[in-house]
């Protein structure tokens, strides 16, 4: 049986942050009242917005997670890239939803982008 226990831990762990996210786009919606669209409220633009920027890379770094796990990767790296890229997630959330300060924009592209970067150069150069 095939186990992927760092890689399920992250996807879940994610996924519960993703629905956590959804949930903030939803209590905007209600409190702006725009149940479609952004309307002009910045709070729920800035809710799609982190929302959207977790759906668009969290996929493609649990597959590279998992493909790495797969091909039996040390578990240590893995899970630093996992911490890394969880990392980024945080500033992105921050970033939108607390103070939109450009430095945590910035820290949260690039430790986004690291890690899947470094996931991707090692499953096409092997080990």
């Amino acid at each position: 049986m095939l186990n992927l226990e760092i890689t399920s831990f992250f996807a879940a762990t994610l996924a519960i942050f993703t629905i956590i996210l959804a949930g903030l786009v939803v209590f905007h919606r209600l409190k702006s009242g725009h149940p479609f669209g952004e309307g002009d409220s910045e709070r729920l633009r800035h809710a799609i917005r982190a929302h959207g920027n977790q759906i668009e890379s969290l996929p493609i770094m649990i597959c590279l997670m998992g493909l790495l796990e797969v091909g039996g990767a040390d578990p240590t790296p893995l899970i630093i890239l996992g911490l890394v890229y969880f990392f980024s997630r945080l500033s992105y959330a921050a970033y939108f939803h607390l103070r939109p300060v450009l430095g945590l924009r910035i820290l949260g592209f690039w430790t986004s982008s690291i890690p899947i970067l470094v996931a991707s150069a090692a499953l096409i150069l092997g080990d």
